[in-house]
């Protein structure tokens, strides 16, 4: 919460909504105390938000899931913001890595499993019926409900995949959106976006990083005449 929160003038402003994912073992030796660990979860979130003064979009809500590509005592944390139709302009923020903890049963936070859930801007605003009645919605929703469609096109190696959700998440792991199969490629290497009309790169804490036109990169925006390198594989985005 504390590391994708976003000051603005009159208030600060933090995710609502938090995946915890496990490997099978972990999982299973939690799962019959989830309920009351994820309850727990909740009250310490919601008191942290209102100690600190923060804004939030709606409820606390913390899940727990498998992911079977995770080792024994590790643990990864999707943040993101469950808030359809608020679309207050957020910078993207990356989680930095984050050093082992070691102990009896050593946890640690996998921060290739972290991922950044983008609001767009004000800018991105667009209207739309919904129920019967005219509402404003972000271009995430608008797509998420068939209402709208912003097309990413991302081609390497003589092959084109065309995307229309708002976010694409680029890497290794089985269920990304694409898929890049290197071993010099982390399991959720990047992410595109749309922010304020443009495409959006960024690296979500990468082992070896994201190159654009031969330079490395944290986040930037990306066209048709750009280069991206991940891992061994080079890429290039537009749009339609």
């Amino acid at each position: 919460m504390e590391d994708h929160k976003v000051s603005r003038s009159a208030y600060v402003s933090v995710r609502n909504r938090y995946t915890i994912y496990l490997c099978p073992e972990d999982y299973e030796r939690l799962r019959d105390d989830e309920e009351a660990l994820l309850a727990k979860f909740e009250r310490h979130l919601s008191k942290h938000v209102k100690s600190k003064g923060y804004r939030i979009a709606g409820d606390i809500a913390v899940s727990m899931t498998v992911d079977d590509d995770l080792r024994l005592g590790y643990f990864g944390i999707l943040a993101e913001r469950d808030a359809p139709g608020l679309v207050d302009q957020e910078i993207p923020v990356r989680m930095r890595d984050e050093e082992p903890v070691y102990g009896e049963r050593a946890v640690a936070q996998q921060s290739e499993r972290v991922a950044t859930a983008r609001v767009p801007s004000v800018q991105d605003r667009q209207a739309a019926a919904v129920g019967g009645a005219t509402a404003i919605i972000a271009p995430d929703d608008a797509a998420r409900l068939g209402l709208a469609r912003q097309t990413i096109v991302v081609t390497t190696g003589g092959q084109t995949k065309e995307f229309n959700q708002g976010r694409i998440i680029l890497g290794r792991a089985r269920d990304v959106d694409f898929v890049i199969d290197s071993p010099d490629v982390s399991r959720r290497h990047a992410m595109l976006y749309w922010a304020n009309g443009d495409v959006v790169l960024e690296d979500l804490g990468s082992t070896n990083g994201t190159m654009v036109n031969g330079y490395p990169i944290s986040s930037t925006v990306v066209g048709p005449g750009d280069v991206v390198v991940i891992g061994d594989c080079r890429l290039t985005v537009r749009t339609r």
